[in-house]
């Protein structure tokens, strides 16, 4: 990977920490030359960068604001109007449960910036707010899966891209954990050590079947977008791509016509998943003693 399109990939990387107030930066000059011996060893270049944006993208979270809850109270007072036939009776009801309502979003409630709001619970809790029908229980009490806490959301991105990639690896025949441990540490930034037990711990919280899942998704999609309607140029005409020498080209077609959505594989239910799964791998890690004043906190 040249350095033009490492400052791109960096670029995407930063705009949607960005949007998830992820203030750390990733080391690209590390990223570039782990993208590089990752290629060495049978995975793609193209497919690498693909897995670590998909990652960046799907896989990211942050605090529930007021304009979060705002749009909850929206849905609710749209869903008691037209239950009860009238809209002033659903204003009245919603703003007497604003307070309390506002509360419990806020702490049960996480933004996951591709999807939207999410509340890791089981089942979801006000499922009847964000979905056509649901027939639930007089009295509800949800089993939370993420224990409510104190500090920044789950940021999983990261430790998923190695994980995934190490996969990949290993469907070559190479084991890839000192790879993937070097990509972590490039995804993380400067001031951040990942280990193997860090790695081994995150992919058990994930599970077998859902990396299979992932690593799977990721390597067939990517190869869609070298059949789709984008092409090279070529002199006077065009040509379908090269999986090998356009993938810099086409990726940044596709996520430029088209967005991210149908770019990347995902969906909502998929992203919570792991992003409770994220939740587990900081629970399993709370003995751990806490960053040295002045120091970076962990991810």
């Amino acid at each position: 990977m040249d350095e033009a399109v490492g400052e791109w990939v960096g670029q995407q990387i930063g705009k949607w920490r960005v949007e998830a107030k992820q203030a750390r930066k990733p080391d690209l000059a590390t990223l570039q030359r782990v993208v590089s011996e990752v290629a060495e060893s049978g995975v793609p270049e193209g497919l690498v960068v693909y897995v670590v944006l998909g990652c960046e993208w799907l896989f990211r979270a942050r605090k529930v604001t007021d304009a979060d809850v705002e749009e909850v109270l929206g849905r609710v007072r749209e869903r008691l109007s037209n239950s009860l036939q009238d809209q002033s009776l659903g204003y009245l009801v919603t703003e007497a449960l604003r307070g309390g309502l506002g509360e419990l979003v806020r702490r049960e409630g996480r933004v996951a910036p591709a999807y939207g709001l999410f509340l890791p619970t089981a089942p979801p809790l006000f499922r009847g707010v964000f979905s056509e029908y649901y027939k639930g229980e007089q009295e509800y009490q949800p089993e939370r899966l993420a224990p409510v806490r104190q500090g920044a959301p789950p940021w999983p991105a990261p430790w998923v891209a190695a994980i995934v990639v190490t996969r990949l690896l290993e469907t070559k025949g190479v084991g890839g954990l000192p790879l993937a441990l070097t990509l972590t540490e490039a995804l993380l930034g400067k001031h951040r050590k990942p280990t193997k037990i860090d790695l081994r711990n995150r992919e058990a919280n994930l599970g077998d079947d859902l990396v299979g899942n992932l690593a799977r998704d990721f390597g067939e999609l990517y190869l869609r977008l070298f059949r789709g309607p984008v092409r090279v140029d070529s002199g006077q005409s065009s040509r379908a791509p090269d999986p090998e020498r356009d993938w810099p080209v086409i990726l940044e077609a596709h996520l430029r016509l088209f967005g991210p959505h149908p770019t990347f594989p995902g969906t909502s239910e998929l992203v919570q998943r792991v992003l409770v799964a994220g939740a587990g791998s900081r629970r399993a890690r709370q003995g751990q003693k806490p960053a040295p004043k002045g120091g970076h906190p962990r991810p």
